[in-house]
């Protein structure tokens, strides 16, 4: 499918990182032996020159828009010049020349110009996301208060003394307490991006998402704390 429309307007990120190519009322399906569209179709600046009468759209032609998007996405015109010499400039040019034939062949092949490396840097941000928040950046200033804040909730927890209470009572107690914390640290950074299920995270307002978050943030641990009580008093 060829979308014959890829422009900024046309692409959404949502506040979790999601993004979606939007508006296919150009798109169609790529058929061989077709010497020009029956319906010129695309955005000034953005299509290729095929799609104004002088070819037929194919995988080149939406590779062709790309490229005039990295020139948008780094001058901010899409008729902007890229640093000379650089990568970026290389594969937007290539991703634009007049004829198909001389741009990459297909999406793979660009994704591997933009990507040489793909193997590695994967497993590291793999690696990364797995960290809880604070050492996720790997920056020692962030390492260091993390380190610092985790040790004062271990040590509140282990110290934490509550009377009349049983051995077994205070150490559900002490789990309770880590779990609330710790909850509402993973919460409030989205760790795993966690608050993808906070209230109202699909809404447009963006007060609505806020609020979303921080209900998010205050729910989870209240929870916790409720499920403590009814699992002490079991004891």
């Amino acid at each position: 499918i060829i979308h014959r429309d890829i422009k900024p307007s046309n692409i959404m990120i949502t506040s979790n990182n999601d993004l979606f190519l939007l508006d296919l009322n150009a798109a169609k399906y790529y058929s061989e032996g077709h010497n020009e569209d029956t319906v010129l179709l695309g955005t000034q600046g953005y299509a290729a020159p095929e799609q104004y009468g002088f070819g037929a759209s194919s995988v080149q032609t939406d590779i062709y828009s790309i490229g005039v998007l990295i020139k948008t996405l780094c001058t901010g015109s899409p008729n902007g010049i890229v640093a000379p010499n650089s990568k970026l400039a290389q594969i937007a040019d290539k991703c634009t020349k007049l004829k198909p034939e001389e741009r990459y062949q297909n999406i793979l092949e660009l994704k591997s110009a933009l990507n040489p490396k793909p193997s590695s840097t994967p497993q590291v941000n793999g690696i990364r996301s797995f960290l809880p928040p604070g050492f996720r950046s790997l920056q020692p200033s962030h390492m260091v208060v993390a380190s610092i804040t985790y040790a004062l909730i271990i040590y509140l927890c282990v110290t934490l003394e509550v009377k009349d209470t049983n051995a077994k009572q205070l150490s559900v107690e002490k789990l309770g307490v880590f779990l609330m914390f710790m909850s509402f640290i993973l919460c409030t950074f989205n760790y795993l991006g966690i608050q993808s299920h906070a209230p109202f995270s699909d809404s447009e307002n963006s007060m609505l998402r806020v609020i979303g978050k921080i209900l998010f943030s205050i729910i989870i641990p209240t929870t916790i704390f409720i499920i403590t009580i009814l699992v002490t008093s079991i004891f």
